[in-house]
């Protein structure tokens, strides 16, 4: 391995702690907080093409990297994080509408129309 490969490999370590964080709190929270799925989307994205750049320089005769490996076991965390961000948005969703309170036909749905109801009397 050459020195860049060691530095790579100490920011995808870097990357790895994050999302065992990132997975770790919205476990013990139940609630995906600021996360995104198009966020995680995108950075799934960008874990496979630094996979496919180090297999593509195996491909053309270049040595393989060990790299791979790290890349490949971010990509699998990294999706676990998005389904569990998908899980966990879906419930906090089906959670608010059920305790949402229900309002009465003749009571206005919005500020707006209380506005317009007292305008009228």
């Amino acid at each position: 391995m050459q020195p860049n490969d060691y530095l790579e490999a100490l920011m995808l370590g870097c990357f790895s702690i994050g999302w065992y964080w990132s997975i770790g709190c919205m476990l013990a929270t139940g609630r995906p907080y600021g996360k995104s799925a198009c966020f995680v989307g995108f950075t799934i994205c960008g874990y496979c093409l630094g996979l496919a750049a180090k297999l593509w320089v195996w491909q053309a005769g270049g040595g393989f990297s060990y790299l791979v490996y790290v890349y490949g076991w971010n990509l699998t965390v990294a999706a676990i994080d998005l389904l569990l961000v998908i899980h966990y948005a879906r419930r906090v969703i089906v959670l608010e509408a059920a305790n949402r309170p229900t309002t009465d036909a003749k009571a206005p749905a919005h500020r707006f129309e209380l506005h317009r109801m007292s305008m009228a009397v």
